[in-house]
């Protein structure tokens, strides 16, 4: 019997040198987040107000190379076909259009973020058979939990040629 391929899925977060709040970006691959065609997706803002999508989907860059990551926050892993995932991903608007389940008070990256974890947690509740996806907490606490745990990042010591990975649940 063959199984499906799964993917792990994470939030990278990125120093950012005008604020202390990382940035964050949703990461995710088949084996590892030090593959070299890890795929990141987030959103920036172009100006004010406007948001756009940076994909940067299986980048050649190695992500374990970025001088800016603070690190992986890994959130779970799913069945799931990378492409389809991909294509899953791209669907979610930059913008907010009033879809922010995580209830983030001002729209961001991680507010972003929050909304794809929080639909693929959605997608696993429409086919009760397959739970595999759950977040440790309520869509509206997730922007807090994530924030503990960038302290616990900030503490451990860096790795040479690997992200630092610590798991959502405490």
């Amino acid at each position: 019997m063959r199984h499906a391929p799964t993917l792990k899925i994470g939030i990278a977060l990125y120093n950012q040198s005008h604020v202390t709040t990382p940035m964050w970006a949703l990461v995710f691959h088949p084996t590892s987040y030090d593959a070299a065609d890890v795929s990141i997706h987030g959103i920036y803002a172009r100006d004010v107000g406007e948001w756009v999508l940076r994909d940067r989907a299986r980048s050649p860059s190695c992500i374990r190379k970025d001088p800016d990551l603070l690190g992986i926050i890994h959130v779970g892993d799913v069945p799931w076909e990378r492409e389809s995932f991909e294509r899953f991903v791209r669907q979610f608007a930059a913008e907010k259009n009033g879809d922010n389940p995580g209830q983030v008070t001002v729209w961001s990256p991680s507010a972003w973020v929050i909304r794809v974890l929080v639909y693929v947690r959605w997608h696993y509740q429409e086919e009760p058979e397959n739970n595999y996806f759950m977040l440790p907490c309520l869509p509206q606490f997730v922007h807090a939990l994530v924030r503990k745990r960038i302290e616990v990042l900030r503490e451990l010591p860096r790795r040479p040629r690997r992200a630092t990975v610590i798991d959502l649940a405490e």
